[in-house]
Order: structure tokens, then sequence, then C-alpha cells
């Protein structure tokens, strides 16, 4: 998981994230986000696509159309710190239990337990209050 030290979304828990490079691949990208923000790589596989909109206090603040990759096999020593973030282990209880995870992460690690090998897309919204 990832602690954000930038906008938007300053302080919350979710997933590594970045963006594409120009004549980069998305599975390209998702592998060197993975390395500059966690210090890892991993074996990574395209698990499927969405667009997800955050509101803070009734305005919206993030809408991010994403490639969602899940990787196995670590290898690498975990950056715990970098300059747009904190990477960190953390179990499914402690997910559902921290009031900074980012709210669509649940829905998310519920789209891996359910996967059955074909790509999925989600559309998801949320609303934050006092972030």
């Amino acid at each position: 998981m990832y602690r954000r030290k930038r906008q938007p979304l300053l302080g919350t828990i979710g997933f590594p994230y970045g963006k594409i490079h120009l004549g980069e691949r998305v599975a390209q990208a998702a592998a060197r986000e993975l390395k500059e923000k966690t210090g890892l790589t991993a074996h990574l596989r395209h698990y499927g696509d969405g667009y997800a909109v955050t509101h803070e206090d009734g305005v919206p603040t993030s809408q991010i159309m994403f490639h969602f990759f899940y990787g196995t096999q670590p290898q690498g020593e975990l950056a715990t710190s970098t300059e747009a973030g904190e990477a960190m282990w953390l179990t499914a209880e402690q997910i559902a239990s921290d009031p900074r995870i980012i709210p669509n992460v649940p829905e998310f690690l519920g789209l891996i337990r359910r996967h059955d090998g074909s790509r999925f897309f989600a559309e998801l919204s949320h609303h934050l209050q006092n972030l």
C-alpha cells in the first residue's frame, strides 16, 4: 500500500499509482511506477481497468482512469519513504480498519478475490468528509 504525500487525497492510503510516459506501454508504466514508488519489482498481471471519481466535502477532487495490475513474487527492498509517499505492507484486517484507506480499496480487494481470469471494468464514485 502507499500513503500519499501529495494532492489529491493527501495523507490517504491506496495502491501505488502514476502516469504513463510518452511512448510507454501500460504494462511498462505499471512496472516502472511500482519500482519508483516502492523499490520493488514483481510479476505483474493486468486484472482490469476503470474510472474513479472522489469527492471531498461535496467537491470533486480526483478523477482517474486507471489500469489495475496485480503483482506476485515481489523482489527487492521496500522503499518505505520517497518524496511522493510512503510504501507499506498492510494486512486485509488493517486495510478494513484504517480510516485513512481510500474508500475504493476494499472494492478493489473484492474484485481481486473474485477474479476469474477475465479483465474487469469498474466505475467507482466516493464521497469523503473532512480529510
